[in-house]
């Protein structure tokens, strides 16, 4: 199994939230989230993590 896609979600009804979808190659999807500075982790996530997936 291999990771596909990673995307980042945001809404602005919850600023302070950010859920992260991530999908496989074989279909699965995963979903989790993070508060509490979610334009530092939506970075993180996107510059310093997702290459490494």
């Amino acid at each position: 199994m291999k990771i596909t896609a990673v995307e980042s979600i945001r809404l602005e009804e919850f600023p302070n939230l950010l859920w992260v979808e991530i999908h496989t190659d074989e279909g699965l999807t995963g979903l989790g989230e993070a508060f509490y500075g979610p334009e530092a982790a939506e970075a993180h996530l996107h510059e310093i993590v997702a290459p490494y997936l």
